[in-house]
C-alpha cells in the first residue's frame, strides 16, 4: 500500500547566548558615573517569545562593592538578533577589586555553555616617588659647593594598575629652620600604569653655607589628593672653602687720578668650620685691555677656621693713563670650591696729569713742574721746575705699573730751576715723572723714543 506525506515540520532548538559584557572604561581620576550592560544574542533563526519561555538576567557584583541585579526578560527576541540589557548606570567606583558575573536565571535552551559571562578586575592606584640625590653625604668629594645654583630631579612611578591623569609634585628645600626654595609643578601628561618619569623641578636653589640641608617632596594626583607619596633626602655641602668676599679698596668714588698710587684691600672668608687655611697666596693684577700693568703676589700665613680676614696688598699700583682699567684679586687654589676664588672690578681713571702748556700758579707757597724737553725724549731730557723757597726736592721716574726706576733728591733754591734726567737704558714707551716738595706732589707724563 502506497503512503504519501503531504507536509514535514522541522523545529530547531532555540539558543539564547550572553555574548558580551559592556562596562565603561576607567582610570584613577575617572571612576564615577559608570554604566554596565549585558548583550543577549539569538543564535538561531526562530524568534524567542519570553512569554512562552519566561526567564530573567541575573547579575551579581562582589568584592569592594556587593550588589545583585535581577532583570526579567520580556517581549521577544527575533532570530539572529541581539538585545542590550542595561544593568546599572551612573555608579561611582572606588579603588578596590571587583567580580561581576551575569547568567540566565532560568535556562530556556539546551546550550548552557553560553548562558553566562563573568569578569574580574582591580582598580589599584598607587603612586611612588623618589628624590634623586645630588650628593652622597658619606663621601665629601661628592658634596655640592656653597653658593652654587642647583636643580632637583624626582623619579615618579605609577606602581598601580590604573592610568593616572595630572600629577602634582611639590618640593621644599630647607636649611636648618629656613625654607630656601619651593616648587609646585603639575605633570599634565600623566602616567600610564607601570610607567615612570624623571621630572626636574622648575625652581632652582642656591646651595647654602651649611654642612647639610634637606630636600623633601610631596606628590599627589590632582583629582585625588589621597593618592599621594612623600620622600625626603639630605644633601651635603663642601665647606672646605676659602672665598674672596669683596674688594674693599679701591671702591666707590675714590680718587682714581692718573699716576696716583692705590693700595688694594680685599676681604677673605674661611668658610670651613673645622680647618684653618695656611700660606694662602693672594694675587693682585691691574691692567687695561690686553695690557697687564701691575702684578703682586702675597702670602697670608694663616686664616682661622670660620673667620674673616682683611688682606692688604704689600705694594701700591699706579693708576694707569687710560680711560678704564680693571683690578683683579684671585687666590691660588687651596680648596675644592674654585667658583669664589676670583673677584674683579672696573675703575675709571681720571686724567689729572698737568697738560704740557699749562700755566701753574707761582705763589710763594706753590710749586711748578714743566713738561720735559724734548718730548719724546732721547738719552736725556730737561725739566724746569720752581719752588716757593729753598729746600730739598725729590724727583722720581716710574713705569705705568708703578715701578720706580729713577730717584734723585736735589737741594734747590727759590725760583726757577732745571734738572736733567739721564734716560740711558730705558726702553721706548710711556713713563711718569714726579716732583715732591714739602708734602706737595706734581706728576707729568713723558714719552721715550
Amino acid at each position: 500500500v502506497a503512503q504519501y506525506i503531504d507536509r514535514v515540520r522541522i523545529v530547531a532548538s532555540q539558543d539564547v547566548a550572553i555574548t558580551a559584557m559592556l562596562l565603561d572604561t576607567m582610570s584613577v581620576c575617572d571612576m564615577d558615573n559608570k554604566n554596565l550592560s549585558i548583550v543577549l544574542t539569538n543564535q538561531t533563526a526562530q524568534a524567542i517569545d519570553y512569554s512562552k519561555y519566561p526567564t530573567s538576567l541575573q547579575v551579581n557584583v562582589s568584592g569592594t562593592w556587593t550588589q545583585a541585579f535581577n532583570i526579567p526578560l520580556i517581549g521577544s527576541l527575533a532570530g539572529y538578533a541581539s538585545d542590550t540589557i542595561e544593568v546599572f548606570s551612573g555608579h561611582n567606583f572606588v579603588a578596590g577589586t571587583y567580580n561581576i558575573e551575569a547568567f540566565m536565571a532560568t535556562s530556556i535552551d539546551d546550550e548552557a555553555n553560553n548562558d553566562s559571562i563573568s569578569t574580574s578586575f582591580a582598580l589599584l592606584p598607587e603612586l611612588q616617588s623618589n628624590l634623586l640625590n645630588l650628593t652622597t653625604p658619606s663621601q665629601p668629594t661628592t658634596c655640592v659647593f656653597p653658593n652654587t645654583i642647583q636643580t632637583q630631579d624626582i623619579l615618579i612611578r605609577n606602581t598601580g594598575n590604573v592610568d593616572f591623569g595630572d600629577i602634582v609634585a611639590i618640593m621644599y628645600v630647607v636649611d636648618g629652620s629656613d625654607t630656601i626654595a619651593t616648587a609646585v609643578d603639575t605633570l599634565s601628561a600623566g602616567l600610564v600604569a607601570g610607567d615612570s618619569v624623571i621630572h626636574t623641578f622648575s625652581a632652582t636653589y642656591t646651595a647654602p653655607y651649611s654642612a647639610y640641608f634637606n630636600v623633601s617632596s610631596f606628590v599627589y594626583l590632582s583629582c585625588d589628593a589621597q593618592i599621594a607619596h612623600s620622600h625626603g633626602i639630605a644633601e651635603c655641602v663642601d665647606l672646605h672653602d676659602i672665598a674672596l668676599i669683596s674688594i674693599e679698596n679701591p671702591s666707590g668714588s675714590d680718587d682714581d687720578s692718573t699716576g696716583r698710587p692705590i693700595t688694594v684691600w680685599a676681604k677673605l672668608q674661611n668658610n670651613d668650620p673645622d680647618n684653618d687655611f695656611n700660606n694662602v697666596k693672594v694675587h693682585v693684577e691691574v691692567g687695561y685691555g690686553a695690557t697687564v700693568a701691575f702684578t703682586q703676589t702675597d702670602n697670608v700665613s694663616q686664616i682661622i677656621q670660620g673667620e674673616e680676614y682683611t688682606y692688604t696688598c704689600s705694594r701700591a699700583y699706579i693708576v694707569p693713563d687710560t680711560d678704564t682699567y680693571y683690578v683683579k684679586v684671585y687666590l691660588e687654589t687651596q680648596d675644592r670650591t674654585p667658583l669664589n676664588d676670583t673677584l674683579s672690578i672696573t675703575r675709571t681713571a681720571v686724567d689729572t696729569v698737568v697738560p704740557p702748556n699749562a700755566v701753574l700758579p707761582t705763589s710763594k707757597e706753590s710749586i711748578t713742574l714743566s713738561q720735559n724737553i724734548p718730548n719724546p725724549a732721547g738719552n736725556t731730557t730737561k725739566v724746569e721746575y720752581s719752588l716757593p723757597h729753598d729746600g730739598k726736592a725729590t724727583f722720581n721716574i716710574y713705569t705705568t705699573a708703578g715701578q720706580v726706576i729713577y730717584t734723585q733728591s736735589v737741594d734747590a733754591i727759590v725760583g726757577t730751576n732745571n734738572i736733567i734726567f739721564d734716560l740711558n737704558g730705558l726702553s721706548s714707551g710711556i713713563y711718569f715723572y714726579s716732583m715732591e716738595f714739602e708734602g706737595q706732589k706734581l706728576v707729568r707724563k713723558m714719552s721715550v723714543k
